[in-house]
């Protein structure tokens, strides 16, 4: 027979026989071994935290321009020399956007013209007057 016939009929013990105290010291080795790697890990974010929010600062001080200084709008505008096309607000050209703004406001101003919203609730009012008050709050009836 050869060397790795011998390994093959060798029976492999697959765990040596433990005590209850010696499972428990090896579950408490690897509690506090996994409790030390969650303690870095969340140094370690809270750190990069950190250097986020310094970076967010850095960047937004570079970004909003100073008092004085005119505003970019992206950095890619200082890059190309094409010439501009209309400023755009939201999907629109400005000047499209100011007609739909105004045609807006037209209708609103009609819709209101038609319909007169009334703020007095008649039918509340007279309850609440016809209700006992103490004080001036109200209070149930003793029959």
């Amino acid at each position: 027979m050869t060397e790795a016939d011998q390994d093959l009929q060798m029976p492999i013990a697959l765990h040596r026989p433990c005590s209850s105290e010696d499972l428990v010291g090896q579950l408490k080795q690897e509690l506090e071994s996994e409790r030390e790697k969650n303690w870095q890990l969340s140094r370690e974010l809270l750190q990069e935290k950190q250097k986020n929010t310094q970076l967010e600062g850095y960047l937004s001080g570079i970004i909003q321009p100073a008092k004085g200084m005119p505003r970019v709008q992206s950095w890619s505008s200082i890059a190309s020399t094409a010439p501009e096309e209309e400023p755009k607000i939201g999907a629109y050209p400005l000047h499209i956007r100011q007609q739909k703004i105004a045609k807006y406001k037209e209708k609103i101003k009609k819709y209101k013209q038609k319909v007169h919203l009334s703020r007095e609730f008649k039918g509340r009012s007279q309850v609440a007057k016809s209700k006992p008050r103490v004080r001036g709050k109200f209070v149930k009836r003793d029959n």
